[in-house]
């Protein structure tokens, strides 16, 4: 409905005075004192016609504006059900926990994390530039890349590659994603972890001892194939240990008085969640930080996304069953078939075909809840033919001093 604006002017004479002044006090627009001139009559109403048609321009435009913005709304929002169907849900990892606190409706902040066929945990922190729908245009290709990839069994090296060839070609200028991946080995007790433009990620070892992780490369999308490079780090964890991602929107985030919250403050805040005395109550050490982020931030408003993961160090028996497939395939009907491929050394001079054996295998249903043992069989077969048959290489040399790394 949109209202008209119509005006009201009272005609008086000196006599009226009191009344006038009321009359305007409850929100008449104009009065006119007799006797007058008639062509001042005209001009204070002419006067008024010319704020009716201000008045109504402007409500037209109130009204554009409202439809923009419930157009915009919706989009974001459907923006928004699309990635998340895309990008699975996080929360279902027993022991990744997170806190994405967005400003807008759909974030600049991404979290994606998925147990892999080998048995280990990939996970990918990023933050693209920018928020709202602006956010969402390499998400879509981020998430769907690394899901297919991980599932497939690709090695990490080859998923990192992937996702900055992808966004290189699809994201405008200006646009890129920093990102921290992570991918953990409950069986070695091995985490390999790359940073590309984050601020520091941390270890937390079970001891309160604290091992920053810094970034060594440009944000995903920047560089072209031929000039990316990945120079990820290996740490050796134990149970109990913990590693946390974040996003350069908890540390500057900001108090009421313009302080921003700070890598000094965060580390202080990390050990004292290790401290024994703060887990009576059995709060998580994600939900201690939460607490302590926003009791310092206050009613002051944000300007950016906060985003916090937590990933903890299990056995690799509580990994297994946290993942264990609830359901079972059964095999309708007997199946015979065979599958046979042939590679030859050009190829296997810079891929790793277990994947893509692997793909194949795992297009039929009744194979999948057996990803993890068919890419272990996989994986050992190839590289007993890599290793004995092609490059006729004895294991009898792993047992000599520096053996290992002739081998």
């Amino acid at each position: 409905f949109q209202q008209r604006y119509i005006p009201i002017v009272i005609v008086g004479n000196e006599d009226d005075a009191a009344q006038i002044g009321s009359a305007m006090e409850s929100g008449a627009n104009d009065y006119i004192m007799l006797p007058t001139d008639p062509k001042l009559i005209k001009s204070k109403l002419q006067a008024q016609l010319k704020v009716g048609s201000m008045h109504a321009i402007m409500s037209q435009q109130h009204h554009e504006i409202s439809n923009n913005h419930q157009h915009i709304l919706r989009e974001q929002q459907m923006a928004k059900e699309v990635f998340n169907k895309v990008a699975h849900d996080a929360t279902v990892l027993a022991n990744v926990q997170h806190w994405l606190s967005p400003i807008a409706v759909f974030n600049g902040d991404i979290l994606l994390a998925t147990p892999t066929p080998s048995g280990s945990l990939l996970v990918l922190m990023g933050d693209f530039t920018g928020h709202g729908l602006g956010a969402a245009i390499g998400t879509i290709p981020l998430a769907s890349t690394f899901y297919g990839m991980a599932n497939k069994g690709f090695a990490m090296y080859d998923i990192i590659t992937e996702l900055n060839s992808k966004l290189h070609a699809v994201l405008p200028t200006g646009v890129f994603c920093c990102a921290c991946v992570a991918q953990i080995n409950f069986k070695n007790g091995v985490a390999e972890i790359w940073n590309a433009g984050l601020p520091d990620c941390y270890i937390l070892r079970s001891d309160s001892e604290l091992e920053e992780i810094s970034s060594s490369a440009l944000a995903l999308g920047i560089l072209g194939s031929d000039a990316f490079e990945i120079d990820s780090k290996r740490y050796n964890l134990e149970q109990g240990d913990k590693i946390y991602l974040l996003s350069d929107g908890l540390l500057e985030t900001e108090n009421t008085a313009g302080e921003q919250y700070g890598e000094l403050r965060f580390e202080k805040a990390l050990v004292e969640t290790a401290k024994p005395e703060n887990n009576n109550d059995g709060v998580s050490g994600l939900e201690l930080l939460k607490q302590d982020v926003l009791g310092f931030i206050g009613e002051h408003s944000r300007a950016d996304d906060i985003s916090l993961v937590e990933v903890e160090m299990v056995s690799a028996g509580q990994f297994e069953s946290f993942y264990e497939k609830k359901t079972k395939h059964k095999v309708q009907q007997p199946v015979s078939w065979s599958l046979q491929y042939e590679f030859r050394a050009e190829s296997l001079s810079h891929q790793d075909p277990v994947p893509l054996v692997l793909h194949s295998l795992l297009e039929e249903p009744n194979l999948r809840q057996y990803s993890g043992q068919l890419f272990s069989i996989i994986s050992e077969l190839y590289n007993n033919a890599l290793d004995h048959g092609l490059l006729q290489l004895s294991s009898a040399i792993k047992q000599q001093e520096q053996g290992f790394a002739r081998y």
